[in-house]
């Protein structure tokens, strides 16, 4: 690197052609080409080459080559390729996250790690809340939410352009005449 590095740690920035670079840890931001990398933990950022990437925790951020993201936990974004995410992990790589957001969207998933809406609870977008804080998708207590709390008070999937109206029972339905 060129400038603003700071280094702590066996092998810690070692071969690092990045700028503004904090390493700590055993090769944390080792090989890192990425600018403005902050790397704590056994080789948290190793080999990174996204820019503006915070890396905390053992293998985290290592191998990513997507900017802009910030990684939380025990291999929390190891290999990522996506831009813009919030990872929080305690697991392993192939584990789905607690917490997963993408910066760009504001899209924030529990559970799930590719949010649909602001917020997705479960795999496969199960449970969602709009931008505008209604609820979009989901069962309550295994039944579909009424339209009285924020559901459709349906578990038909909507077709896309279709015209949904209040049917005689209160429950939206659709109409593509």
């Amino acid at each position: 690197g060129n400038s603003n590095i700071s280094l702590v740690g066996n092998y810690s920035g070692h071969t690092n052609s990045g700028d503004n670079i904090t390493a700590m840890g055993y090769a944390a931001g080792y090989q890192n080409t990425g600018h403005n990398l902050t790397a704590l933990g056994y080789t948290a950022g190793y080999q990174n080459t996204g820019a503006r990437v915070t890396a905390l925790g053992y293998y985290a951020g290592r191998e990513n080559t997507a900017a802009d993201g910030v990684f939380i936990g025990y291999q929390a974004g190891y290999q990522n390729t996506t831009a813009n995410q919030f990872i929080l992990r305690q697991a392993n790589i192939n584990s789905t996250p607690l917490i997963q957001g993408d910066f760009a969207t504001g899209h924030v998933g529990f559970g799930d790690t590719t949010p649909a809406s602001l917020l997705t609870v479960g795999a496969g977008d199960a449970f969602q809340v709009n931008d505008n804080g209604q609820v979009v998708a989901g069962t309550w207590m295994g039944d579909v939410i009424s339209v009285t709390y924020g559901g459709t008070g349906t578990s038909t999937q909507f077709t896309q352009g279709s015209i949904v109206f209040a049917g005689a029972s209160g429950v939206y339905t659709e109409d593509n005449a």
